[in-house]
Formats: C-alpha cells, structure tokens, sequence
C-alpha cells in the first residue's frame, strides 16, 4: 500500500515541479521584458532631454541654488541686510509644468506651446530674528504676484489655529504695492519666476529618469 501510494505521489511531485519551474521561468521573461522597456525609455528621455538655456545661465544673482536629485525641492538663498532670504519651490507644488505628461510623447507639441505660459508657485521667507515673513508667489515669467502672506516664528508654524493673515487681494492695493516692492528688493522679481518655471520643468524630466533608473535597478535585482 506504501509503495502504491508513493508511486502515486510521485507524479504529482514532478508536475508540481515542472510548474514551479514554468513560473519561475515566466517571471524571469517578464522581469527581462520590463527591464528592456525601462532602458528603451530611459534612452529615449536622455536623447530629447535639452537643458534649458534659462537654467544653464544659473540663478539670479546673487541667489545661490541648493538642490539634490531625488528631492523634488529645491531652495535659493541669499542675504541681504542682515536677512536671511530663501526662495523655496518644489516640483509637488505645481499644478501644471506646461502640461507635458511624465516621460510621455503624446502631446507633446501642444505642451511646448503651453509651457510658455505656465506658472510657477513657491514660497519666499524673509527671516529676521525669530521672526520670518512667508510670502506665497505665483509668476509665468512675464509678470509676479503674491497670493498670501504670514508672519511666523522662524523656526516654522505648526499650529493649525494661529492667525497666518488676511486674504492678499483684500488687502489695500496701496499695502498690496508696498509689499510687492518690499520683495522685489530682494530679488524677488520676474527673472527669478522665469529662472524658477525652468528650473521645475527641467527637473520634473530629471527626476523621472531618476525614477526609471531606480525601478529598472529594483526589477533587475529580483
């Protein structure tokens, strides 16, 4: 009986076995299939990438850039007496970077045509003490404007009740000029918009070859 019954295991062992390896071996054909498509788009982005112009000349002086790949924020900071100034923008904070899809051809055309006109969003922290004040601008290049702004601690607000100011546009337009002026003092004009709409459009396509080459290290490992 034991011999009959091991003789009927055996069987189903092989077929258990041939079917591991069968999956094993699909797995591996669709790993080297995903593999060769990542490198195929890697290549492709490397070969349209063209660093903007605007970019290369580097910021407006006398901002310094500070930025890593795999960070979508980068910062801009200077003095400017006895301040502390920093331009603050991030790839997340963009509604729209021209409308051009991540890695994607499709469109393309009417996203070059779009990106002339899309707008930038960062933040500009003037601090001074234990103080800062926080602007949120907006610029497409040819024109900057503020949309709110807020007196905190320099180290930072993390209460959700303070009072962080008024609605910008309901200020006095006497006071809204003012303070316009006060950060266009500071470098905070339309070059530095223009500087910074670039900056993001160039590194949104950085960052997505950053992002095939981890995927396509991860599926290659397995």
């Amino acid at each position: 009986a034991a011999a009959a019954a091991a003789a009927a295991t055996a069987p189903a062992a092989g077929l258990l076995q041939q079917a591991t390896a069968s999956f094993r071996s699909s797995s591996l054909a669709l790993s080297s299939d995903l593999s060769s498509i990542l490198a195929k788009e890697i290549k492709h982005e490397k070969a349209v990438a063209e660093k903007s112009d605007v970019v290369a000349a580097g910021p407006p002086a006398p901002f310094v850039l500070h930025s890593k790949l795999g960070d979508t924020a980068v910062s801009l900071t200077r003095d400017f007496k006895g301040e502390k100034i920093s331009v603050d923008c991030s790839v997340n904070m963009q509604d729209s970077l021209g409308g051009l899809p991540l890695g994607g051809e499709e469109g393309e055309e009417e996203a070059e045509d779009d990106d002339e006109a899309a707008d930038v969003q960062f933040n500009v922290t003037v601090t001074k003490g234990d103080k800062a004040l926080v602007f949120e601008c907006i610029s497409d290049g040819t024109y900057l404007d503020i949309r709110h702004v807020s007196l905190e601690p320099a180290e930072g607000n993390d209460s959700e009740t303070v009072f962080t100011g008024p609605v910008f546009n309901e200020l006095d337009d006497e006071l809204q000029d003012a303070l316009r002026q006060y950060i266009a003092e500071r470098g905070i004009n339309e070059d530095m918009g223009e500087y910074l709409r670039h900056l993001m459009f160039d590194r949104e396509q950085e960052e997505y070859v950053h992002w095939l080459e981890g995927v396509k290290s991860f599926v290659g490992s397995s």
